[in-house]
């Protein structure tokens, strides 16, 4: 996701090159098994392959759309999430891109995106016809057409001779060796087969649900008003506006003023605006401002929904809705404490941080099927339940024992993988002490930055990362950062990968908390050769 106003950002992980292959690490394993594994639960997909970050944009769309990516882009920036897939996850399928963009031996099957092999022949004009884009597709390896009616023509390419029988053998072979190797036809006898309803929304995959949309949510701004320790928005009474684009059908749908009132907390709910600008028939603000009255706390959820930013569907800026804003302006000059929530994709937040009565600002994304009061209302939990993600100004950090040089072909004679951006790196050992007076989570983010490698060098780039769980207040925790070889390399025009000599700054955290420079010396290597396009 390389621009935030992209419409599916809800579908993502997010824009961080690391972050998306770590996700990708996990989430393949998790939904086909453990490995090695006599049988896969199912066959994931990754997708879309490739440069897909756009929808509709002046009457240009993604069914039209040639990303232009250098191979230093596309190797460094685009690429990098499916390599963590098809080489070292194994995963067991790719999704193609609707866009035209400018490989490992597998027995994995390729798919098209949905009517995406139409594109070739009716919007990107490659083939003259959809029979000869459908034997194209075919040919470049892709085993079977996602449909919709008309979205290929598999008889129109095998009658008039455009389609080969080894090709058509080939994806067959594919799509049926997926078959097995998910027990589709072991009957009861696959290992998964005793699987029924009782096995989804289990407890234990509640709290999992639970633990991450309260870990995902962050800290923007805190005035000391959070957390509150309360006695037994358009958003807080809609549970749809918790869910993002193809989201699965959940269970139930709580909104955080149902939320509230489970925990006893005596709740008024006003309707607010949700995409109208100041012109729009003002029927809210009275309501909202009456009802505020009468409260202790003010929690304003707002932000985005599908209707603004969703498939076929991009934004122009990533501005809070005027009325939203105004709003909330007017409600902050009520002189009680307000927490704002911001729900949905990626805002600008900055005027908001220019109302000096807007006590809290938290950030939960997509949260999904059910909100947490404790967490979106800002409340405290005891201690033995999930604990306050961090806030840079409640932590201090330092990076301890450092090598200040590294050389270079010490790394690669002690590198004995297949493929040598897997190979450790020595790991940056970080102290992180809490020093507010309740205890906490922590996220470790280390960045690297510097100027090596081809031009333009990046600002920084997320290295490593990792969560200390529960720091008590006042202490101290130690956490050895763990990155490859592959977390600190560039790329160069051609799109191999190098480890480059140079100064390299390490800064953890954003804004940074600590720093420290290490230099790699010596000759630089290359330790991925970029295939090279045809001439």
């Amino acid at each position: 996701m390389l621009d935030p106003r992209w419409g599916r950002g809800s579908e993502t992980p997010g824009e961080d090159v690391l972050r998306v292959k770590r996700y990708a690490e996990y989430m393949t394993r998790g939904l086909d098994g453990p490995v090695p594994e006599e049988q896969q639960r199912i066959i994931s997909t990754c997708k879309h392959y490739a440069g897909n970050d756009f929808e509709d944009w002046n009457g240009t769309s993604r069914h039209n759309f040639n990303a232009k990516i250098t191979m230093q882009d596309l190797a460094e920036y685009y690429l990098m999430p499916f390599q963590q897939c098809a080489r070292d996850s194994k995963v067991g399928s790719i999704m193609r891109a609707y866009n035209a963009v400018n490989v490992t031996e597998h027995n994995n099957y390729i798919t098209s995106d949905c009517e995406a092999v139409l594109d070739v022949s009716a919007n990107h004009h490659y083939a003259p016809i959809n029979a000869a884009g459908t034997a194209l597709c075919f040919e470049a390896g892709m085993d079977t057409s996602c449909e919709y009616s008309g979205s290929s023509d598999i008889p129109g390419a095998w009658s008039q001779g455009l389609l080969k029988e080894e090709t058509v053998d080939r994806a067959l072979l594919r799509l049926y060796e997926g078959l097995v190797r998910a027990g589709y036809f072991d009957g009861d006898e696959a290992i998964y087969a005793s699987l029924d309803w009782k096995d989804v929304n289990s407890p234990e995959a509640q709290s999992l649900a639970l633990q991450a949309a309260v870990e995902g949510i962050v800290l923007l701004k805190n005035n000391g008003t959070l957390s509150l320790d309360l006695k037994p928005s358009h958003k807080a009474d809609a549970p749809e506006k918790l869910e993002g684009g193809y989201s699965g059908r959940a269970a139930h749908l709580h909104s955080p003023a149902y939320a509230a009132r489970q925990l006893g907390l005596d709740v008024a709910v006003a309707t607010g605006p949700v995409l109208q600008t100041d012109a729009a028939n003002d029927n809210w603000t009275a309501s909202a401002l009456e009802t505020a009255k009468g409260a202790d706390y003010m929690f304003y959820f707002g932000g985005l929904d599908t209707s603004a930013a969703g498939e076929t569907l991009d934004r122009t800026n990533l501005d809070w809705p005027e009325a939203q804003l105004s709003l909330i302006k007017k409600l902050s000059k009520l002189g009680k404490p307000l927490v704002v929530s911001l729900l949905g994709d990626q805002l600008d937040y900055t005027p908001l941080l220019e109302f000096d009565e807007v006590s809290s600002i938290l950030w939960a994304n997509w949260p999904g099927q059910e909100a947490d009061p404790k967490r979106l209302m800002g409340l405290s939990y005891h201690l033995d339940e999930l604990h306050d993600s961090n806030h840079y100004t409640s932590f201090k950090a330092e990076v301890e024992s450092f090598p200040e040089t590294l050389k270079i072909s010490h790394l690669m004679a002690e590198c004995k993988n297949e493929f040598p951006d897997t190979c450790l790196a020595p790991s940056l050992p970080v102290s992180i002490t809490n020093t507010e007076d309740r205890a906490s989570d922590y996220v470790a983010l280390a960045y690297l930055s510097g100027e090596y490698g081809p031009k333009p060098y990046p600002i920084k780039t997320l290295s490593a990362y990792k969560r200390l769980r529960d720091i008590a207040p006042g202490k101290t925790a130690t956490v050895d950062l763990q990155w490859t070889l592959g977390d600190i390399v560039r790329h160069d025009d051609e799109g191999n990968t190098v480890l480059y000599p140079g100064e390299y700054a390490i800064t953890i955290d954003e804004p940074t908390l600590t720093t420290a420079t290490f230099t790699l010396e010596g000759e630089e290597a290359v330790l991925d050769k970029w295939p090279a396009p045809p001439s």
